[in-house]
């Protein structure tokens, strides 16, 4: 798998997460700002947590969320 060729398709939301979180499940997303290239939220519906479910940015685990902000980080340099 070409993850470099996933992250436009995940940024237009062609590409869809395969998980869909329940309310009170822990969720991880990229965050590039921060140095440890994750934040973690507990879903609860919100429109937070919608818009971050329809870019396809939500993932079971840091590892996931962390993978992801290296490639948005990779793709802008």
């Amino acid at each position: 798998i070409n993850v470099n060729a996933l992250i436009p398709k995940l940024i237009t939301g062609e590409l869809k997460p395969v998980w869909n979180p329940k309310k009170g499940d822990w969720y991880y997303f990229p965050e590039v700002a921060y140095s440890i290239k994750y934040g973690s939220s507990i879903w609860s519906d919100v429109n937070r947590d919608r818009e971050r479910l329809k870019r396809g940015i939500i993932f079971k685990t840091k590892e996931g969320a962390i993978e992801c902000a290296n490639n948005m980080l990779d793709a802008i340099k």
